[in-house]
């Protein structure tokens, strides 16, 4: 397949959200290999040294680690560049939601979001496009999760934790598309193929 030049005025940003192992990398390198898309991984805290530190440490740094990626994105598209990123806050968002009991930990982080975004829509012409992509079968996608040899991965393999995630990353990214701050697109997928990735491209571009 040929590199596709995507054609507009200024660039496009796309963030990538779903659970772990639903696609998303395999998803943005398609875009960065055959769209000339920059893409902007996601963060990971075990390549930053922090596998010690506690689980609210390490979610805070998650947050200000997208909030950094967030940014960058849009600073990429003024300057007319076609940015994917794989996850953005509304992860974080919804993994506090899910994993602390103290609401003000996600609420906090959700105005913060929230704000920022509406702030990038006065500012911007782009609308961000968030591509969600939640598992056709959540049960089926623990017990991957739980075979894979990466231990990162097999820590979140709780099929009710990914269940939680799950819903509330489509609780926040409803709320956002209704406030009209981003264009939500939701696929249901197990295991991505070429043609999925272009049923998927005619969505967005």
């Amino acid at each position: 397949m040929e590199k596709v030049k995507v054609k507009k005025e200024q660039g496009e940003i796309i963030f990538v959200e779903g659970l772990w192992g639903t696609g998303k990398t395999t998803f943005c390198k398609f875009l960065e290999k055959y769209y000339n898309f920059y893409f902007i991984q996601e963060p990971n805290y075990i390549k930053a040294g922090l596998i010690k530190k506690s689980k609210k440490f390490i979610t805070n740094w998650y947050f200000k680690e997208h909030l950094k990626n967030l940014i960058l994105g849009f600073e990429m598209v003024e300057n007319k560049k076609n940015v994917v990123i794989e996850r953005s806050p509304v992860s974080n968002v919804a993994f506090a939601k899910t994993c602390f009991e103290n609401p003000f930990f996600y609420k906090n982080k959700f105005i913060v979001l929230q704000k920022l975004l509406l702030e990038m829509k006065n500012n911007s012409k782009t609308r961000p496009i968030f591509l969600f992509l939640t598992p056709k079968n959540i049960k089926l996608l623990s017990q991957h999760l739980r075979s894979s040899q990466n231990k990162y991965i097999q820590i979140y393999s709780d099929e009710n934790l990914l269940k939680k995630c799950d819903k509330n990353t489509l609780l926040f990214l409803r709320h956002f598309n209704k406030k009209k701050l981003i264009e939500l697109i939701t696929i249901k997928t197990d295991k991505f193929s070429t043609k999925n990735f272009q049923n998927v491209i005619s969505k967005i571009l």
